[in-house]
């Protein structure tokens, strides 16, 4: 660590407007606060809302929120909240169970299909044979003797050994 760089830490007797006093550490001897968590509504559970325009009025009225029932209106919304997931689920389950008919449905058909080409293809070959074995057959065409070649001029032609 460089020297002479860091705060010099005390303890410091630290006071509340409300009379709680306790120490901690800090660079300053002594603090004096407003509020702290002994009295601080928070902390204490005797908080109080500063309302604007009957905004908390109007939440609780929308929530059926009473004094004391904060633990049954979480309730209330978690079991509304596992019915909700538990309906998704549901949904999503019969969504799975379409898609996987559907699924099956398509490959019948390209099954059928597949095998109608086959068949066409099948009967196409046996008409063809059928053809070919009526039809009279043609001779061979006869093979031609090979050409005689016939010799060039010396005088025009370029030299090889070039």
């Amino acid at each position: 660590m460089k020297s002479g760089i860091h705060p010099n830490y005390k303890v410091t007797k630290v006071t509340c407007a409300c009379g709680a006093a306790f120490e901690t550490r800090s660079t300053v001897e002594e603090l004096h606060l407003d509020i702290c968590s002994v009295c601080h509504p928070f902390y204490t559970g005797k908080q109080k809302f500063v309302d604007t325009a009957g905004r908390v009025e109007r939440f609780q009225q929308r929530f059926a929120w009473k004094d004391g029932s904060s633990s049954e209106m979480l309730e209330a919304a978690k079991s509304g909240r596992d019915e909700e997931i538990k309906k998704q689920q549901i949904e999503e389950q019969a969504k799975r169970t379409e898609a996987k008919k559907r699924k099956a449905e398509r490959e019948e058909r390209r099954k059928k299909i597949a095998e109608e080409k086959k068949a066409a293809a099948a009967k196409a070959a046996e008409e063809k044979a059928k053809a070919e074995a009526a039809a009279p057959k043609a001779e061979a065409p006869k093979a031609e003797a090979p050409k005689a070649e016939t010799p060039k001029p010396e005088g025009d032609a370029p030299a090889a050994d070039a």
